[in-house]
């Protein structure tokens, strides 16, 4: 390898396709390789300049408007490893040239540096790369392959060559038009070279518009980075930038640097603080007597805005002018409630306060960083927000009986540094997320969630109703810091107190026709649960009776009554007995109905539900706003649950054998489950057809008392099945007011068999 030492005798060849054309030409790989600008495939707004290549006036990208002349490029040049024509990925060796400042002609719009090559001591045998940047270490705008040769500058594609005028100097030239360094909105932002050294003490760089910058302290960079200026990028992006949920308003920018200072170590943090001006959209200052919005970063990864917010604290920017700020789309319409963000449309978009921010915390973001918070693409976005959050005022903890009800609210502030204001009229979501409970306020009926506004206070509340154990509820609402919050209380399961069974007759029915209508009736301040009838005093046998009616209450659905009307259609008379079970009122208690129209000679199988988070007690049905009178019902079934038992509903089916329609009513009688409820099934039994019958009772287990029972039909489906209750109540023959078991007797008078199964519910008593 031979060294050039002779000052005559060095030139350089360019390495480029089409030299003799102005416009872009297409060009192989290799030499694709060779040339990056905007005229070959490279940064649309960055050229190389003659006499490096031709003119590129014309071509798609030269745009004559966009000059930058806010810059500083530095250019420098490296030993390429091995030949770009060949191996287009070669990499740069160590540098023989700057990086080196080029000048401003801003007569001829263009940088330029004169290289004396003959200093460099180039090898004859090697290539090298001119890279031109905005800064040193920044990203390169451009680069250039040269190859040198004797006496001139060679172009290896034509053969022309290019004599030095003075055998050693090489003029680069180079026009930066505005977005080289990617801003992306032409409209509003800036690119310009800030240096580290600033005679004046500070510099402003604002946008074009004036609505964005930032000033710049002397020394504002480490001194021992190596780097003695940076390229400023500032542009404006689309509303709402912040990934964070808050209520933002317009007024959103990116900032960065070129070179990413955070990608070089020691570059953060800076030596000392820079301000940022961003212009937002409220007629009022920051800190003054308007809505509560902060200036705040979040880094970008990726191009999407992630992580916590930095709130930053508010100093002077006077560098910006807000004139004539508005929205880029129109975004927030809310109107201003006490402290909240307002119909801004409705307001005129308003000049902005000159109250700016700067980071002090943590101690490695200074100011505004320009993109050196961390993020691995260096990109930081700046917004205002209103910073709020929501903190559980009542509720949580609570400990009640299940099925009553406590209060569950919430508080919604704004925190505008160290002061606290209600966020008035915002809807907060109580969703129920466990145990069973329900949610209500004055305009949203009892269910599983309920939205509330909040008050004066801030306050938004709802009614809580617990059910049995641990109970969850979730409040959630919109822009603040910590949606959802949640809340736990506990339903405290209760025994019934006041259990008794109350009892009405005996009353005689006559052989074949006797009726008889009429209720058992508890103690005064208690309340139904079940109830029923019996034949008494006549030990265990078919008496052939047939329940018409067996129901809480009387016409109006009383709530301290057993209503029962008994039909006897046997050959002997009967005595027979009504029954009532009664208690307290649990906590939550209340009859649920369904009204059904059955037909003259028709039939009806239905349900009668309770609300979610409460079980049966008991249940029935009864002939509903017709009066008293025989009604010529009959009672197939009457059980908790459906086919499988649920204990949230009770199941009836009855005939009308009369020769008018009637309106039938079911029952269930509802409350939240109390201490030791359950539902006891009796053995599966089959009733032949054609009187199949059986008499039977189920018991609770030790310690528990019964509450209400019944039978019905299990395993096939729904139909009608032609069965008839005759019995159905509290106790035995021979042991009048038991009350730990539930006896039916049922008969089958369909013509196919039938399998029942016997039901009581149980539970334990104070």
């Amino acid at each position: 390898m031979r060294q050039i030492t002779c000052f005559a005798a060095v030139a350089v060849a360019i390495i480029l396709a089409g030299c003799r054309d102005n416009t872009v030409q297409p060009k192989a790989p290799a030499l694709d390789a060779a040339i990056q600008d905007g005229n070959h495939a490279g940064n649309p707004n960055f050229f190389f300049l003659p006499p490096l290549v031709p003119n590129p006036v014309g071509s798609p990208n030269f745009n004559p408007g966009t000059f930058n002349a806010k810059l500083a490029p530095v250019v420098e040049v490296c030993r390429l490893a091995g030949n770009p024509l060949l191996d287009p990925s070669t990499s740069c060796g160590p540098l023989v040239f700057g990086p080196a400042s080029m000048a401003l002609d801003a007569t001829n719009q263009l940088y330029q540096l004169n290289w004396d090559t003959q200093a460099s001591q180039l090898d004859a045998t090697a290539f090298y790369r001119i890279t031109v940047r905005g800064a040193a270490r920044g990203t390169a705008l451009g680069f250039l392959d040269i190859d040198p040769v004797v006496g001139g500058m060679k172009n290896p594609k034509t053969g022309d060559v290019f004599i030095f005028t003075d055998g050693r100097t090489l003029p680069i030239k180079v026009r930066i038009q505005q977005g080289a360094f990617g801003s992306t909105n032409s409209n509003d932002f800036v690119e310009q070279v800030v240096p580290n050294v600033i005679p004046s003490g500070t510099l402003d760089v604002t946008t074009n518009t004036g609505f964005a910058g930032a000033r710049f302290t002397n020394g504002f960079l480490n001194p021992n980075l190596g780097i003695d200026q940076v390229v400023v990028i500032i542009e404006r992006v689309g509303a709402n930038c912040l990934s964070s949920g808050l209520e933002q308003m317009e007024g959103c920018y990116r900032f960065r640097t070129d070179p990413d200072l955070h990608q070089i170590e020691g570059g953060l943090p800076f030596a000392k603080n820079v301000i940022a001006g961003v212009c937002f959209q409220i007629p009022a200052d920051i800190g003054g007597e308007g809505p509560p919005f902060e200036l705040a970063r979040q880094e970008e990864v990726g191009g999407q805005a992630t992580g916590l917010l930095t709130r930053l604290a508010e100093v002077p920017a006077p560098f910006i002018h807000c004139a004539g700020f508005g929205p880029t789309t129109q975004t927030i319409g809310a109107a201003f409630r006490s402290g909240r963000l307002g119909d801004i449309a409705k307001a005129g978009w308003q000049t902005m306060t000159q109250t700016i921010a700067r980071a002090i915390q943590p101690a490695a973001l200074h100011a505004v960083d320009l993109g050196a918070g961390g993020s691995t693409d260096g990109f930081s976005v700046f917004g205002y927000a209103r910073f709020a959050s929501m903190t559980v005022t009542a509720g949580d903890g609570a400990t009640a009986p299940a099925g009553s009800t406590v209060q569950a609210s919430v508080q919604v502030q704004n925190n505008h540094h160290a002061t606290t204001s209600p966020v008035v009229g915002q809807s907060v979501t109580f969703t129920v997320t466990g145990g069973g409970g329900s949610v209500s306020t004055g305009t949203c009926s009892e269910g599983n969630a309920c939205a509330a506004t909040t008050d004066g206070a801030g306050n938004a509340t709802v009614t809580w109703r617990l059910g049995a154990g641990v109970n969850t509820l979730q409040a959630a609402t919109s822009h603040v810091t910590n949606s959802p919050v949640s809340l736990t209380a506990t339903g405290v399961v209760v025994p019934l107190a006041g259990y008794q069974v109350a009892t009405s007759g005996p009353f005689a029915l006559a052989a074949t026709t006797g009726f008889v209508r009429d209720v058992a009736t508890c103690s005064a301040g208690n309340v139904i649960l079940g109830g029923g009838t019996q034949v008494i005093a006549e030990g265990t046998a078919d008496f052939n009776t047939r329940l018409q009616e067996s129901a809480p209450g009387i016409v109006g659905a009383a709530t301290n009554v057993w209503l029962v009307a008994i039909h006897n259609e046997s050959a002997n008379p009967h005595s027979v007995e009504f029954f009532a079970t009664c208690a307290g009122a649990p906590v939550g208690y209340q009859l649920a109905t369904t009204d059904v129209i059955i037909s003259a000679g028709s039939f009806a199988r239905q349900t009668a539900n309770c609300p979610a988070g409460k079980v049966v007690l008991g249940g029935g049905a009864q002939v509903a706003g017709e009066g008293v009178a025989d009604f010529n019902t009959r009672l197939q079934e009457s059980a908790p649950g459906i086919v499988n038992f649920n204990t949230n509903v009770w199941l009836a089916s009855v005939r009308n054998q009369d020769q008018v329609p009637h309106t039938v009513r079911i029952f269930a009688v509802c409350a939240p489950p109390p201490q030791g409820y359950e539902v006891v099934t009796g053995a599966i039994t089959s009733l032949a057809a054609g009187g199949g019958f059986n008499r039977d009772a189920v018991p609770c287990p030790a310690g528990k008392v019964i509450l209400g029972g019944g039978a019905q039909v299990v395993g096939e489906g729904t139909a009608d099945f032609n069965t008839r209750l005759q019995e159905s109540t509290p106790g035995l023959t021979g042991t009048n007011n038991a009350t730990n078991v539930w006896l039916v007797s049922m008969k089958n008078l369909d013509g196919v068999a039938h399998t029942v199964r016997f039901f009581a519910v149980c539970a334990n008593v104070a």
